[in-house]
């Protein structure tokens, strides 16, 4: 019988694909990638459903191509979250899938061009110079890399005929292929792992031997004896650039391996986005002192923490006023979570709030703190993202996109500054990230904190109607006094003194008192 597949591709306005696995290979899970045709195409799609098998054996659907993943890649929570966006937001499932898998994590096919065997044959015997110059050059392009994208024959012609922009090349194509000198051709780009391999030196048992022995002291030069040293003191090994970090030669490895007293290995290094190690101690006052809570946020502490406690899913709201102390509650909210074997998840609306949110949760809980937002490198973000689906993470801190970290025992979801517009995905495919969190609380029966100082009218209305819990915060930390506001009313500036007044007199004498005492002002115009 033969076994079927339901594959999302991510391709706008298209739903799920099936596709046959073909003898000799096993059933993907669900989950797990696969490369499959679409079109004259290769893509990358994710397996939704791996239970078709009431079609017949010649219904002329097309062969799964190649399986990437033995396991699920991506796992069940992410992708139950992913087809929910497909449904809710009307977007294609590969699109929405899509954005829940890390960079360089797909394999895809380019339209690419080699040289037929006429086209060999005229290259060979100089058969060319009947063909005009940008013909001849092209075919030498193609045979120097056997075969090539459009995009990287437009730039190597661009190269060879010393012009500024890539070279329009369909056309030049086409006319080469009706001549029979070209071949349309599939070029696999992307690779299945993402991850980057280094070569990583390590001391052998007959390295330390070599070390030990002062019977022939002379065994080693002394600069080996240096490397060798550096390597017994490294129980992981060390690359290249870790010993020219140490000022260690590198040029003597070879030797030392064809010796036997170093193995050189392959091995993955994951790419950290944090420029220096975590602290090991928990968030500390002014005074080197554990903070103190004030009544408001041990309240708001001992009510959030009784809802994660009782499982299950809720939302609350923490409307607290500027400077309230909601960062500290979510951090104590997250200590709280974690004892008890949970993941915490929390999202902030800009790249340029996650650095220093993480390092407060990286001062409480180390190196088990992951980020995930754009400003990331493409490497970084994969390995990130493998950081968290390999469980050797507790805490995620990201942008809206990280609503889909792979996280598979999550107890709470933050959202900060819930109001903020930047949660709202403006380019396909388009979401809420807030709305999202709720759902991902939902699907793994966790906690949802919403946390604004002016939260948005849904959910302030969705709190004062019951349906999630309001907690509030009046007071600002040690007592500060909230900034002296003043409304001015532009209409009647605007009698006094003319359409095209810009600033009130008001806010005029306010800057005039503030540079006479030589003060600075900062205006921000909307």
């Amino acid at each position: 019988m033969a076994r079927f597949v339901a594959v999302a591709v991510p391709v706008p306005h298209l739903d799920v694909l099936t596709y046959r696995v073909p003898d000799g290979i096993d059933v993907p899970r669900v989950g797990a990638r696969v490369v499959v045709p679409v079109g004259p195409r290769l893509l990358t799609g994710c397996v939704t459903s791996a239970d078709g098998t009431d079609l017949p054996e010649d219904s002329g659907i097309r062969d799964v191509a190649d399986v990437l993943d033995d396991e699920p890649y991506l796992p069940e929570p992410c992708l139950t979250l992913a087809l929910w966006m497909a449904e809710y937001y009307a977007c294609a499932p590969g699109e929405a899938i899509a954005a829940a898998l890390p960079p360089l994590s797909t394999v895809e096919s380019r339209r690419g061009v080699a040289l037929t065997p006429a086209g060999m044959n005229l290259l060979a015997f100089e058969g060319i110079d009947g063909l005009d110059g940008v013909a001849r050059a092209a075919l030498r392009a193609i045979a120097g890399r056997r075969r090539v994208t459009l995009g990287g024959l437009a730039s190597d012609l661009a190269t060879a005929l010393n012009r500024s922009a890539p070279v329009p090349v369909h056309a030049l194509v086409a006319r080469l292929a009706r001549q029979g000198l070209v071949t349309e051709a599939s070029i696999l780009t992307g690779a299945p792992s993402g991850h980057r391999r280094v070569r990583v030196a390590a001391v052998t048992p007959l390295g330390l031997a070599a070390l030990q022995c002062e019977e022939r002291p002379r065994a080693l030069g002394p600069r080996q004896r240096l490397v060798l040293s550096a390597l017994r003191d490294a129980r992981d090994g060390l690359t290249a650039d870790d010993l020219r970090q140490r000022q260690l030669p590198v040029d003597g490895l070879r030797r030392l391996e064809a010796r036997g007293f170093v193995a050189i290995s392959w091995q993955t290094r994951d790419r950290s986005p944090f420029s220096a190690p975590s602290a090991a101690h928990a968030a500390l006052d002014d005074n080197g002192q554990r903070r103190e809570l004030t009544a408001e946020q041990s309240r708001a502490l001992s009510q959030l923490g009784a809802m994660a406690a009782r499982g299950g899913f809720q939302v609350a709201l923490v409307h607290g006023v500027t400077g309230s102390g909601k960062s500290e509650i979510y951090l104590r909210l997250a200590q709280q979570t974690v004892e008890a074997g949970r993941q915490v998840l929390v999202l902030v609306p800009e790249i340029g709030l996650t650095p220093a949110l993480a390092g407060v949760f990286r001062a409480t809980f180390g190196d088990r703190v992951a980020v995930q937002h754009s400003g990331l490198s493409d490497g970084e973000r994969h390995d990130q993202w493998h950081r968290i689906r390999r469980g050797d993470v507790d805490v995620v801190v990201g942008t809206r996109s990280a609503v889909f970290a792979p996280v598979t025992r999550l107890g709470v979801v933050v959202v900060d500054e819930e109001h903020d517009s930047s949660y709202k995905q403006d380019e396909a495919p388009r979401y809420h990230g807030r709305d999202l969190a709720i759902v991902r609380a939902k699907h793994a029966g966790a906690t949802a904190v919403l946390g604004s100082a002016t939260p948005s009218l849904e959910s302030y209305q969705h709190a004062r109607a019951g349906r999630y819990v309001l907690i509030e915060l009046e007071q600002r930390v040690a007592a500060r006094p909230l900034a002296d506001v003043r409304t001015v009313n532009m209409r009647q500036e605007y009698a006094q003194h003319g359409p095209d007044t810009v600033l009130s007199q008001a806010l005029l004498a306010a800057v005039g008192a503030r540079l006479e005492r030589r003060e600075q002002v900062l205006l921000l115009l909307k």
